[in-house]
């Protein structure tokens, strides 16, 4: 069995032709590895970004369409296609993780916590959309499942804690005690959009910056998502959000890096 979790990211820093090389053409070649080898399964760690940064429609699940707005969740899509087209051939498993978290990770919650501790934090309306991450000990634990359950080749699986929370109780949870002040400043949503796509058009791709538009619809629009098939096929027991959040924050906080 094999597992395939490496890829190249970095958004605008990363030209679309490294991405299709390392994410797409690699994946390429190791499912056809794979095959010549006997190998008996190979399990690929896509994501749930190549149903897009926010779903057509929420709680998406497996049959989502596919609608990647970045060239990394893009190269995601067509690395899953390279393996979907292998499965009559090679027992194959994909596995859409949402955004994790966890001790030693600096990505998204890292980021939220860190302008938190500011004592403000921009909000658009009442923070009510609702987000799904992923505690990183519930993807190990898929992905154990996945080495010992049943499963039919070219299944897919989407991973994600077990129910999604409303972003503004998330960024709540990164206090790391409830007596921290925090201001929640509210901003327009149609304007601020407007203002992420000009910078990331104009500005971002020079810089070679991080995409503020997929930050900001990250930070104001919902993506959640439905992990019933995990649980009935797989017997996946996902995470609880907030409490785990909350460790997580704590382990920041001793580790100094807020």
């Amino acid at each position: 069995m094999v597992f395939h979790l490496a890829a190249i990211r970095g958004e605008f820093s990363i030209p679309w032709k490294t991405y299709y090389r390392i994410n797409v053409e690699a994946t390429r070649r190791l499912t056809e590895l794979s095959f010549q080898s006997g190998v008996s399964t190979l399990v690929y760690v896509s994501s749930v970004g190549v149903h897009g940064t926010s779903p057509s429609r929420v709680p998406a699940d497996e049959q989502s369409p596919y609608n990647p707005d970045s060239s990394y969740h893009r190269s995601k899509m067509m690395a899953e296609q390279v393996i979907q087209g292998y499965a009559d051939s090679l027992d194959t498993v994909i596995v859409r993780p949402t955004i994790t978290y966890g001790p030693s990770d600096t990505g998204f919650l890292h980021r939220v916590a860190r302008i938190a501790r500011t004592g403000f934090f921009p909000i658009v309306g009442e923070g009510a959309n609702r987000v799904h991450l992923l505690h990183i000990d519930g993807l190990t634990a898929l992905l154990a499942r996945v080495m010992v359950e049943h499963h039919t080749s070219g299944r897919i699986y989407i991973a994600a804690d077990k129910s999604p929370i409303r972003f503004r109780d998330l960024v709540k949870s990164t206090r790391v005690s409830a007596e921290e002040n925090l201001r929640f400043i509210r901003i327009p949503f149609t304007p601020f959009l407007r203002l992420a796509e000009a910078y990331d058009r104009l500005i971002a791709p020079a810089l070679k910056a991080r995409s503020l538009e997929i930050s900001f619809r990250l930070l104001s629009q919902p993506w959640y998502y439905s992990i019933k098939r995990a649980v009935k096929e797989l017997g996946y027991h996902p995470h609880e959000t907030e409490s785990n959040v909350k460790k997580t924050v704590q382990w920041y906080f001793t580790q100094g890096w807020l």
